[in-house]
């Protein structure tokens, strides 16, 4: 009974993953560019991700079993994504689509 406790218990544990990209593009621009990647994120996971601008840089999101920001600087894009124990599985393919869409959004 107990271990079946402590299991459950950590389903609600949260892994944390780091994010970082470079750019040329200036803040205001890269701010403007990077209000695309959310939507696109939904899209691709059929999720619905609720997003807002929590200061002037940064962006905070909020979806299913994630959780996570971006703050932008005048050369970076930084990104911390909380997921949940169920979507640690999938974590190294949702990174992999956030980089690929920051990519494209980016250039």
């Amino acid at each position: 009974m107990m271990i079946i406790l402590i299991f459950f218990l950590h389903l609600k544990e949260v892994f944390m993953a780091r994010i970082s990209k470079n750019h040329s593009l200036g803040r205001d621009e890269a701010k403007r560019r990077i209000e695309q990647v959310i939507p696109k994120l939904s899209e691709q996971y059929k999720l619905t991700i609720n997003y807002k601008w929590a200061e002037d840089y940064k962006l905070v999101f909020e979806g299913s079993g994630a959780k996570g920001s971006f703050f932008i600087t005048d050369s970076s894009v930084e990104g911390d994504l909380s997921l949940s124990f169920l979507l640690k599985v999938m974590e190294g393919r949702i990174v992999s689509t956030i980089n690929g869409i920051l990519d494209e959004v980016l250039k």
